[in-house]
């Protein structure tokens, strides 16, 4: 896979983070409120139901013993029960019989303060009593309370004197005190369940039914944001495609710009070489004849003749070099020593005085070149490093050493190849137009050099880069497949050496 190629977007880079907390957090709320309304049911439920049972349990034995009154004032006497103590010991009964852990416990309390046997047993009961005495009509209380060390669902339900053998009995049990009357708040039934228990299992539902109230929630948004998430990532990757598709469409028209720009070329190439070469060939010749004729005349035409020809030649390189980027021939490649090779041109060319050309060959890499292109590559970057570096608008030319770098390297499957020098760099505007044929900023050259380097470097299946900083110098870097099987050496004899 190309390692230019960017990876298609993750559905997690288009998920809404924000939005997606903000529902988490609906979720968690709608959950607490669930759970909250689930277990305040359960307990109203418990309260009514059970409220409602324990008020039946007190008005059966309230009842009973209502009927056992009548029967007592009319066939029985002497010392049978009264209603009163009889009430007492049933309920004394009862709880006997289930034993101290039953789940109901029944009693049965006076009004404070005129009880006939038992008191109220706290605060809350005895309160309730009172709040009985003053209501024309009162009905049985339920509630939970914490008392006696646990949680109780308590209900206490009035005893009001509803015949006259009951107020008499109490009257003759209370000699002395404030008198009885009919339908007088007498004392109360007491029923208590202990709910601890209930209630651990109330909150336990609760708890349950909030959270799966929570993952349902949370699951259904889950999947809707997901869905979201990679419909949006597979439409950025569409547009991503899109995009893709439309820079090779761009490289494409570029690319066949720049074929129609060179078949122009390759057209304005062959007309200027057959239009210009015989003449140039005839004032070649023509310089020749007049050379003779002139000859230890001193009438001081050799400096004119000589600048004719140097132009003459200078008109033949521009055709040659129009001729060779317009149709190039087929590369003439060899296995060399790419270290080898290069010291050999850095050897031979001619550099200006001024200019220092350092080595580090340390690439020992073998690559399959045409060694005429590849002098011609390397000594188009160096004309055009020197060529900088005593350019004499450049303000720090006297200032700063003037020094060309060649490095090789070996990079993977290729062997890098670097000309650097210290020179004043290549301005940002001009950077992407180096290599646009007929390009230049100079005052001569036909703006051909760059061009036809990268040109020689594609036919070897390689690739040229350039880096430059203002005023710090350039580097153009060039890669060139190596050969299969060679291993990069450490070092080079021709390293770190100067020309």
């Amino acid at each position: 896979m190309n390692a230019s190629r960017t990876a298609a977007p993750s559905w997690l880079e288009h998920l809404n983070v924000k939005s997606y907390a903000a529902y988490f957090v609906l979720c968690v709320v709608l959950s607490a409120a669930v759970g909250y309304g689930f277990y305040y049911s359960n307990l109203g439920w418990f309260k009514i139901n059970k409220g409602e049972e324990k008020t039946s349990a007190l008005q059966l034995v309230n009842a009973f013993v209502t009927v056992y009154s009548d029967v007592r004032k009319q066939y029985l006497s002497g010392d049978a029960p009264v209603p009163a103590t009889y009430r007492a010991h049933a309920i004394d009964k009862f709880n006997e019989t289930r034993g101290s852990n039953a789940a109901l416990r029944l009693s049965m309390v006076g009004v404070p303060g005129r009880e006939i046997a038992t008191p109220p047993v706290d605060a809350a009961m005895a309160d309730v009593i009172r709040e009985f005495l003053a209501e024309t009509d009162p009905a049985p209380r339920t509630e939970f309370l914490r008392a006696h060390g646990e949680t109780l669902l308590r209900t206490i339900y009035p005893s009001i004197a509803s015949q006259q053998s009951c107020v008499d009995c109490h009257n003759k049990l209370q000699p002395g005190k404030q008198q009885w009357k009919l339908n007088d708040v007498m004392g109360a039934f007491v029923a208590e369940v202990p709910a601890d228990g209930f209630l651990m299992q109330a909150q336990r539902d609760a708890a349950l039914a909030g959270m799966l109230v929570f993952l349902a929630a949370i699951g259904v948004g889950s999947t809707i944001f997901v869905m979201h998430a990679k419909q949006l990532a597979r439409r950025a990757e569409s547009q991503a495609q899109l995009s893709a598709a439309h820079e090779d469409l761009k490289a494409a028209v570029d690319k066949l710009a720049l074929q129609e720009r060179l078949a122009a070329i390759g057209q304005m190439a062959g007309t200027v070489s057959h239009e210009l070469r015989n003449p140039l060939s005839v004032i070649q010749s023509s310089i020749g004849v007049v050379r003779g004729l002139t000859a230890n005349k001193q009438l001081g035409t050799e400096r004119a003749l000589d600048r004719v020809e140097r132009s003459v030649e200078r008109c033949t390189k521009i055709i040659g070099e129009l001729l060779g980027f317009a149709k190039p021939s087929e590369l003439d490649r060899e296995r060399l020593s790419v270290d080898d090779l290069l010291g050999g041109i850095l050897d031979a060319y001619p550099r200006p005085k001024e200019v220092v050309i350092d080595r580090s060959l340390c690439s020992g890499a073998t690559a399959s070149v045409d060694s005429h292109r590849f002098e011609q590559v390397i000594t188009n970057l160096l004309d055009n490093a020197c060529h900088a570096l005593t350019d004499a608008h450049w303000n720090d030319l006297e200032q700063r050493e003037s020094h060309i770098i060649v490095r090789t390297e070996a990079a993977g499957p290729h062997v890098r190849i670097s000309v650097q020098d210290t020179g004043p760099g290549i301005p940002a505007e001009v950077l992407p137009k180096i290599f646009e044929p007929l390009f230049t900023t100079k005052s001569f050259g036909t703006g051909l050099g760059l061009p036809t380097v990268r040109r020689y470097i594609e036919q070897h299946g390689g690739t040229i880069d350039v880096n430059s900083v203002p005023g710090e110098g350039a580097t153009f870097t060039i890669y060139l497949p190596r050969l299969e099987g060679e291993q990069p050496q450490r070092a080079s004899p021709a390293a770190a050496t100067a020309a």
